[in-house]
């Protein structure tokens, strides 16, 4: 089995060095790396001796993934993103699990390291990835997200690859290779670290998207048995901002941080009710259908990055 390593890379040049540098380190090399340079000018320099580059144009990084795997040659293929630092099993141990018959995806636990940054420590205390809520207690059917992905060729193959979309589209491949009759597994320990974002916009700005791109999903899947959103009402959404604002003066006052931390995940939840809410403002454009509005938990998330 030949592997080939596939990373949509958009203006992270430091960060991409990292990845590099773990890839180049497995204890089972990899055949080759592909650079998927999703910038709409070229941004990654060509170096031959280390990966080769296809240019996208900017297509987002789903359709860029794509890209990758067509133009890379490994009958597996490991989809990272520049903030995985993959540890040095991961290669091998995720190539392993695609040997088996039957087995189309494969993947491991993630660890999300905190960082020094107020933002980076809010995701390290959430552990987005945590193999337990993709797999152990998927809201849905069990999936990995693309930070910490193998599939083999005839997966992609058979499927078309990824939806062309901003978020999701990793849940989305895995069910439909369920569908095919390939099954998902992952190795339960952590083989690859993430390096979170550091701005408290951005970290916002990801959860956005979890929720829409979640309640996406659930109506996309509906016809499978996937459990629809239960939409939060705007005065909910409001009395979860009001207090997450205020817990965050109250911890800035006191300097503490801890609650400080506290407070920041739950605007991170209103975040992401507030792209449910929007994903099914999208929907209804669509169509005149609307679900019942009431609390809810939030969607499991789906992206790296």
């Amino acid at each position: 089995m030949t592997v080939s390593a596939v990373i949509p890379v958009r203006d992270l040049g430091e960060l991409l060095e990292g990845a590099l540098a773990s890839l180049e380190a497995q204890s089972v090399p990899v055949d080759e790396v592909v650079l998927v340079d999703d910038g709409p000018s070229a941004t990654i320099p060509e170096d031959p001796s280390r990966y080769r580059v296809v240019r996208s144009g900017g297509v987002g990084p789903y359709a860029a993934r794509n890209l990758g795997w067509r133009a890379a040659t490994g009958d597996v293929v490991l989809f990272l993103d520049a903030r995985s630092r993959p540890r040095p099993r991961w290669a091998g141990e995720l190539a392993a699990l695609l040997a088996r018959e039957g087995v189309g995806l494969a993947g491991c636990d993630v660890h999300v390291v905190a960082g020094r940054s107020l933002a980076s420590r809010v995701a390290a205390l959430e552990q987005p990835f945590a193999l337990g809520d993709y797999v152990g207690r998927a809201w849905f059917r069990p999936y990995l997200a693309t930070c910490s992905l193998a599939v083999r060729r005839e997966v992609l193959e058979a499927t078309g690859g990824f939806a062309a979309t901003r978020s999701g589209a990793d849940a989305d491949l895995c069910w439909r290779a369920q569908d095919l009759g390939w099954r998902l597994e992952a190795v339960p320990e952590v083989l690859l670290d993430w390096l979170p974002r550091d701005s408290c916009r951005d970290l916002l700005e990801q959860h956005y998207r979890y929720g829409r791109s979640n309640t996406h999903l659930r109506r996309a899947w509906a016809a499978a048995g996937a459990q629809q959103p239960v939409v939060p009402t705007w005065p909910a959404v409001a009395r979860m901002a009001a207090l997450a604002g205020m817990r965050t003066v109250y911890a800035v006052l006191r300097r503490r941080e801890d609650r400080l931390l506290h407070s920041l995940v739950e605007a991170a939840r209103v975040a992401t009710r507030l792209g449910v809410r929007r994903a099914v403002a999208e929907a209804s454009a669509l169509t005149p259908a609307a679900p019942a509005t009431g609390p809810t938990t939030g969607p499991t998330t789906s992206e790296a990055a």
